[in-house]
């Protein structure tokens, strides 16, 4: 059983969610990422996460809404 938490990390920012999925990952978490608020909506659809960290300012839809 796996029983490693999984994150989601949503940032417009590719870099960061790239960086920030290395760290947490070799921290023993599972890390999802996506770019933007319907990419995002599509994965929680999908699967189901622990904890999903959110960017609040990002084109198309916010991290708010």
């Amino acid at each position: 059983m796996n029983n490693r938490a999984k994150i989601l990390f949503v940032d417009d920012n590719l870099s960061l969610c790239r960086t920030t999925s290395f760290v947490l990952g070799r921290k023993g978490y599972v890390v999802s990422i996506a770019t933007d608020g319907p990419k995002a909506i599509e994965m929680v659809k999908e699967k189901t996460f622990d904890v999903i960290f959110m960017d609040i300012k990002m084109p198309h839809m916010n991290g708010v809404e």
